[in-house]
């Protein structure tokens, strides 16, 4: 038998068993067919699609199924990692035959609007779509055994772990969906409101990340894990909730925060936050991107503040209740040089000795005896009234009575 038509056979046999994933790209050498780049495996005459040697892949991208290279079949069966990164593309058509898509291999593809999953893909990377904040569809086509895009929800969903794996700016998170992966909406810059349903468990890393548009959160019951950064860089939000009944997380006081239970440690907060008293350490990035966070407290039981816990905020004042400075990392507050650091009476010198408490543009001691939280101007969610009992609509300046707590507005 003619060994070219011997490797053929033995290529469909072993596509009909299901064995294309261990095909061995051949690595070093790049071919080019009419404008895609590929990695061969000539030994069952498949091809990968790679990127491209310099520059970047734009406009409408249309992957055949196959193509003839120096008189040989090849079946493209594989979307190799990064292949399309950084790339200006507007549109992608992915044949019926590609059973895998690579690690980052959409990634910052700011201009790609929809994709489709055919039904053939088994195989999904990480952070396959990381920073596409232009999509607003994706879809999986009837048939696929691995993935979904149930009830019209622009999500791709693993129908095994029922795992969210990457969703867009108009995402429906279905009611059978148990976990959000870790940067599944990251960077959906326009997704302005998510319904998390009772039912999620656990949602991952960076899974809101850079989120700018989103307004407000909530934490159902069921959730019992939430990722490192996972609502960083979401600028918009003036709204955090937990629900009743959660074991693991809370939003005590009506705080607009999310405070682990177990360890009283504030992991995400927003604009209009108060920090309670009960809260020990604020997580890394806790705060990062709040830009309309003007003012915080941070309350005497803190005993440790994160890297980046304050980083690209709008604050003019940060009050330390306690008297002895904590440790603090480096760019736990950026921005320190244009704001002032009220400190209790009798500690000043002690921040001006104390490493980057030291460099807020002024540092003013105030007498904090009895006082829970200083706050700017801004009107509460929280019933408030003044100091001779009047109930007010909003915070007025001086000491206030707001959720039962003596407050001072400056």
């Amino acid at each position: 038998m003619n060994k070219k038509v011997f490797t053929l056979l033995l290529t469909m046999l072993m596509s009909m068993a299901g064995l294309q994933a261990f095909a061995a790209w051949d690595t070093s050498t790049k071919i080019e067919v009419n404008g895609l780049y590929y990695y061969l495996d000539n030994a069952i005459y498949q091809a990968q699609v790679t990127s491209i040697p310099s520059g970047w892949y734009a406009g409408d991208i249309w992957i055949p199924y196959d193509f003839i290279y120096e008189g040989v079949s090849y079946s493209v069966t594989s979307i190799g990692e990064r292949a399309f990164y950084y790339s200006d593309i507007t549109s992608v058509t992915i044949p019926n035959g590609v059973t895998s898509i690579g690690d980052n291999a959409f990634c910052l593809c700011s201009s790609l609007t929809s994709i489709t999953i055919p039904k053939s893909v088994t195989s999904i990377g990480d952070d396959a779509f990381w920073h596409c904040n232009a999509l607003t569809s994706m879809k999986v086509e009837s048939g696929n055994t691995e993935y979904d895009s149930r009830d019209n929800c622009n999500a791709i969903i693993h129908t095994t772990t029922n795992k969210l794996i990457a969703g867009c700016n108009n995402t429906v998170i279905p009611n059978s969906v148990t976990s959000i992966g870790h940067d599944a909406f990251n960077f959906c810059k326009d997704l302005t409101s998510v319904t998390i349903p009772n039912g999620v468990t656990s949602i991952g890393d960076n899974a809101f990340c850079l989120c700018e548009g989103l307004t407000s959160v909530t934490i159902p019951n069921s959730v019992t894990s939430i990722g490192d950064e996972a609502f960083q860089g979401c600028s918009g939000l003036t709204s955090i909730k937990v629900e009743s009944g959660n074991t693991e997380y809370d939003s005590r006081d009506n705080c607009n925060a999310i405070i682990q239970t177990t360890t009283n440690k504030l992991i995400a907060g927003c604009m209009n936050t108060i920090i309670p008293n009960s809260v020990t350490s604020i997580g890394e990035a806790a705060f990062y991107g709040c830009i309309g966070l003007t003012s915080v407290t941070i309350p005497n039981s803190v005993m440790s503040i994160g890297n980046f816990a304050f980083s690209v905020c709008s604050l003019t004042s940060v009050t330390v209740l306690n008297p002895t400075p904590i440790s603090i990392p480096q760019y736990a507050f950026t921005g320190r040089e244009d704001a002032t650091l009220y400190v209790p009476q009798g500690s000043k010198e002690a921040y001006l000795a104390a490493d980057y408490w030291k460099e807020f543009k002024e540092i003013i001691e105030i007498d904090v005896t009895g006082i829970y939280q200083i706050v700017t101007n801004e009107k509460n969610n929280v019933t408030i009234f003044t100091l001779d009992g009047k109930q007010s609509n909003k915070p007025q300046k001086g000491i206030n009575i707001i959720g039962g707590k003596k407050i001072v507005v400056k």
